[in-house]
C-alpha cells in the first residue's frame, strides 16, 4: 500500500483512496455535523449550485456555506463546526472557498473518497486502511496554494497509516511542507482560528501543539516587556546616578 500527500489540489492525481483534508472548515464542519445528527450533508462547488440544490430539496434540507470566511449573504448557516452542533433538517447542503471543491475533484480522481480531519483522525485512517489500496492524503489549501493547518492534518493521518510512504508523505520538520516549518505568525494564526471550536479537538495532541504555540508567543511577550522594564531602570538609574553626581559636585 502506498501512502501519499498532496499538499495542494493541483499536486493530486488518480488514487484509490483519496482523504480530503480542509481543517478550517469543510472536513472538520462535515464531521462536526454528521455526529450531531445530520443524516448526509451534500457538496457543492458553488454558490448558485448550493441554491439550487436547496430549493429542490426544500424544508428536508438547511444550506450553508462561506467564502473567505464569510457567511453567503441568504444561506441558513455559515461554515463553523459550530453552526452544526443542532440538527436544523435530515440534510446539510455545504459550499465552500476550498474544501468542497477539493472534495468534488477527488471524487472524479479516486475510488473512495474520504473526509479527514482533526476531529475523526481514528476513523477516517480506519477507513482507509480497509480497501487495503494506494492512499492519496489530498490538503484543500487556500485558494490553490500550501495551508499549515492541512499540513499538519495530513501529518496526523499519514502516521497511523502503515504502507509505503513517498517523499511528501515523510517530509521532515524544517521542510516547506510542515506544520513546524511554518513561520511562527502562521502557527499563532492557527492557533486563535481553532480557539473556541467545538467537538473533541481539545482531547487531542493539536491542543498540545496550540498551547506551545501559544506559550511561545507569551513567552516572548515576556522577554520583550522584561526588556522594556530593563531599560527603563537603566534611565531612571543613569538619572538619579547624574543627579547625585549634580548634587556632590555643588556641595563640594
Amino acid at each position: 500500500m502506498r501512502i501519499d500527500v498532496a499538499f495542494t489540489p493541483a499536486e493530486a492525481g488518480p488514487a484509490h483512496v483519496a482523504i480530503v483534508v480542509d481543517v478550517m472548515r469543510a472536513t472538520s464542519t462535515i464531521a462536526q455535523a454528521l455526529d450531531s445528527g445530520y443524516r448526509r450533508v451534500l457538496c457543492c462547488g458553488e454558490i448558485d449550485d448550493a441554491k439550487a440544490l436547496g430549493e429542490k430539496l426544500g424544508d428536508d434540507a438547511v444550506v450553508g456555506g462561506e467564502r473567505e470566511a464569510v457567511q453567503i449573504a441568504g444561506f441558513d448557516l455559515g461554515a463553523s463546526p459550530r453552526d452544526y452542533l443542532e440538527p436544523r433538517a435530515e440534510t446539510a447542503i455545504l459550499t465552500t472557498t476550498n474544501g468542497t471543491r477539493t472534495t468534488l475533484a477527488a471524487a472524479a480522481n479516486a475510488e473512495h473518497v474520504l473526509l479527514g480531519s482533526l476531529l475523526n483522525l481514528d476513523a477516517v485512517a480506519a477507513a482507509a486502511r480497509e480497501p487495503g489500496e494506494d492512499i492519496t492524503v489530498v490538503c484543500a489549501g487556500y485558494q490553490g496554494a500550501f495551508a499549515v493547518d492541512d499540513a499538519y492534518c495530513a501529518g496526523r493521518i499519514v502516521s497511523l497509516l502503515d504502507g509505503e510512504r513517498t517523499d511528501a508523505a515523510t517530509a521532515r520538520p524544517g521542510s516547506r511542507t510542515t506544520c513546524a516549518g511554518a513561520p511562527r505568525r502562521t502557527r499563532c494564526q492557527l492557533s486563535r482560528a481553532l480557539r473556541g471550536w467545538s467537538g473533541p479537538l481539545p482531547k487531542s495532541r493539536a491542543k498540545g501543539y496550540l498551547l506551545q504555540s501559544e506559550r511561545r508567543s507569551e513567552r516572548e511577550s515576556g522577554r520583550r516587556r522584561h526588556s522594556t522594564r530593563h531599560r527603563a531602570f537603566a534611565q531612571v538609574a543613569k538619572r538619579s546616578s547624574n543627579s547625585f553626581a549634580s548634587t556632590t559636585a555643588v556641595e563640594q
